[in-house]
């Protein structure tokens, strides 16, 4: 597993979308992300299922738990060598709600 910064993973690496990678295309990448996963029901029901890794104090409502989540999604724009050419890769990382499977 890989890290960007302290308590985020990555989850996968996003191929073929229309943002070129960049610093300022990463803030947008990661709006439209969350954006798609704001709709996204099953990832929402995971979240409330198996959330022993958000690091809250008191019991959340599942709403702000899933919101928290959502506010840790951080994409970081690369270009990979693929045939001898750079091809564009955006790696989504977010904290993972679950501590361990």
């Amino acid at each position: 597993m890989f890290c960007l910064q302290e308590n985020l993973s990555l989850l996968l690496v996003l191929e073929n979308i229309v943002i070129c990678p960049g610093p300022d295309n990463d803030v947008r990448a990661a709006a439209e992300i969350v954006r798609f996963l704001k709709t996204a029901w099953e990832v929402a029901d995971h979240v409330n299922m198996w959330n022993d890794n958000i690091p809250f104090n008191n019991p959340s409502s599942p709403p702000d738990l899933y919101e928290w989540i959502l506010s840790t999604v951080t994409v970081k724009g690369a270009f990979i060598q693929r045939k001898g050419a750079p091809f564009p890769t955006h790696h989504l990382y977010i904290h993972p709600p679950l501590k361990s499977c």
